[in-house]
């Protein structure tokens, strides 16, 4: 079972409507993005740098992981 979820790949779907179908199935959240001036912003539910800098390692090594077919 993978813990990723699987977003929408068409690049032509609303951020919002990606945002609004995971409220309430988080306890801690990381949200990356890029706006419109291709700038990256980032926005989390920690402010414990240790809590953010783990969900980002983490989901870097699960995105690897599931790119190479490894399970």
């Amino acid at each position: 079972m993978s813990n990723i979820i699987e977003f929408p790949k068409n690049n032509n779907t609303k951020c919002d409507k990606v945002l609004r179908s995971r409220l309430g199935h988080f306890e801690r959240v990381l949200i990356i993005g890029l706006d419109n001036d291709n700038t990256l912003h980032f926005s989390s539910s920690s402010s414990n740098t240790g809590d953010i800098l783990h969900m980002m390692e983490r989901a870097k090594f699960l995105l690897m992981v599931e790119e190479n077919g490894i399970h």
